[in-house]
């Protein structure tokens, strides 16, 4: 079951160093200890990491529209940058979608 989270967590990370990049430092700290909350067995926990993911994926999606519209503005190449961000939205994404695992949400329901 542990390896179900290993995508969530490293997408976590990955939002971490976002918010490192852009100085949005107070968030840093936020985002590397959100994965333990995942140690509180209960359903809704399970809800809110996918929900925490999802908006990470739309942070990243929305970081990639950005840079492709400063580098088409500045006259710089664009799709290289505009694949790495789109696989670490779509990563983000499915890791969201990785914790409807059956078993675990039957893990985290069966607790109380």
């Amino acid at each position: 079951m542990i390896k179900i989270f290993i995508l969530p967590i490293i997408s976590s990370v990955l939002l971490a160093a976002h918010f490192s990049r852009v100085d949005l430092n107070w968030l840093v700290p936020l985002t590397l200890l959100f994965p333990f909350i995942l140690f509180i067995k209960r359903k809704w926990i399970i809800r809110i990491y996918q929900i925490y993911l999802i908006c990470g994926g739309l942070i990243w999606i929305e970081r990639l529209l950005f840079l492709r519209r400063m580098r088409i503005a500045v006259g710089e190449s664009w799709t290289v940058m505009a694949i790495i961000l789109g696989i670490v939205a779509l990563i983000t994404l499915l890791s969201a979608l990785m914790l409807q695992n059956k078993k675990l949400l039957n893990a985290y329901q069966s607790e109380k």
